[in-house]
Parts: C-alpha cells; sequence; structure tokens
C-alpha cells in the first residue's frame, strides 16, 4: 500500500514539474521515493532524494511523499491501537455479561418468565391486580420512548400496520401485548443458563416471541444467546 500510494503521489508530482527538468530526475526521484516509503523509519525520504542528488523542481515532491508516508504509518498505528481497545472492550464486556448472568441465576432466574418477572420488580411493575402486567408495562413504555421504539421495531406485527411508535395508543397496545407474551410462555421453553444467559429459541413459540425477548433483553441490558439449549 505505502509502494502504491508513493508512486501515485511521485507520479502526480511529477506531471505538474516544469519540462525544463534535469534529464533523468523523474526515474530518479520515482525510485528514491519508493525505496524509502517502503521504510519503517520517518524522514528517509527527504534522506534518499538527497542522497540521489535529487533538485530543482523535484523539491515539491520531499514535503508530498513524506507526508503522505507518515500519514500511512499513523493510520497503521491507529488501527492497531483501535483493534487492542477493541479486544479489550470485548473482553470486559463478555466478563460483564457473565457476572450478570450469574447474579441472576443466583437471584432465581432460571428461565424467560422469571426473566420478565425480575424486569417486572426492578422497573415497579407490579401484577398482583388483574391487568396489573399490561397496564404496568404501559406506564413504563409511556416514560421510556427508546423501549418503545426498540419493540415495535423488533416486533412490527405487534402494531397495527400505518400505526406510528410515537402514537399515545402504542404503549398501551404494546403493554397488552407482553402480558400476553408471558401467558404463553411455557415453563422452560427458554431458559436462563449462566453464563450464557437467555436461551431463546427461535420461533418459539413464534417469532413474534422470540424477537420480543430479544428486544427486551438488550434494552434491560441482559446477556442473551440465540440457539437450542442443548447446543450451548
Amino acid at each position: 500500500m505505502k509502494r502504491l500510494l508513493a508512486r501515485s503521489s511521485g507520479d502526480a508530482a511529477l506531471r505538474m514539474a516544469p519540462v525544463t527538468s534535469r534529464p533523468g530526475q523523474r526515474c530518479v526521484a520515482v525510485h528514491a521515493i519508493e525505496k524509502a516509503a517502503s521504510s519503517s523509519q520517518p524522514g528517509t525520504i527527504p534522506q534518499a532524494l538527497a542522497a540521489a542528488d535529487v533538485q530543482g523542481p523535484w523539491a515539491s515532491l520531499v514535503r508530498t511523499s513524506e507526508i503522505l508516508a507518515n500519514t500511512n504509518r499513523q493510520i497503521s498505528e491507529d488501527n492497531e491501537e483501535l483493534a487492542k481497545q477493541n479486544r479489550k472492550g470485548q473482553l470486559q464486556l463478555s466478563r460483564q455479561k457473565r457476572i450478570i448472568a450469574s447474579a441472576l441465576a443466583a437471584a432465581g432466574v432460571s428461565e424467560a418468565c422469571e426473566m420478565l418477572d425480575w424486569i417486572e420488580l426492578s422497573y415497579g411493575i407490579f401484577c398482583t391486580t388483574e391487568g396489573g402486567r399490561a397496564k404496568g408495562w404501559r406506564r413504563l413504555l409511556e416514560r421510556q420512548e427508546q423501549l418503545r421504539d426498540s419493540l415495535v421495531e423488533a416486533v412490527p406485527s405487534w402494531v397495527p400496520a400505518g400505526l406510528p411508535a410515537d402514537d399515545t395508543s402504542v404503549p398501551g397496545i404494546l403493554g397488552d401485548k407482553i402480558a400476553e407474551m408471558y401467558r404463553s410462555l411455557e415453563t422452560n421453553i427458554h431458559r436462563f443458563k449462566p453464563p450464557v444467559g437467555l436461551v431463546i429459541r427461535p420461533g418459539v413459540p413464534d417469532a413474534a416471541t422470540s424477537s420480543a425477548l430479544r428486544c427486551l433483553a438488550d434494552e434491560f441490558g441482559l446477556p442473551w444467546e440465540e440457539g437450542e439449549l442443548e447446543s450451548l
């Protein structure tokens, strides 16, 4: 890449050089730039040009090529640093995921309904009365617009076609759907298994349910994996 960039910048500068340049300077300059650009040491391009006795109009190549080479080196170093930070972030995220999964399991969460119970308890959704779950989720969704929008995007079939996510009726509709989903979930249909978290079986009992569980887990920062329990 450095060789190609050096040649490109060198050719561009050479095309702009005066016709009165000394014969042979074009080849000498390009060769010097290509050789220096392959070096990992900064400042080698001016040295190479000086050693090759490149003068006159070719002096503009010095600055252009050196800047280009230094930029390439900086980009390479930045990419390496970003890769290191990304690996570190992934390790931290994985560790946090294991800690959360273990903590929830210790608190008695062993399947999807119990995960929903934990969310409801944590966010003050009290379901002791008839319709309490739907009403509690409606109030929560009225306050948390991001959660509402995410659910509408994840499970569009839950909302009538053409109804915008910010319609005042949407929190109530979604609250009813979550309550209905809770009642439809069979025990152990989606198990909670540390250190993985909730094991969501795709399309079980239907696509809307698995999509909603993924969305809720993401929005509340709970770990999950998709697949059959036996495979995880």
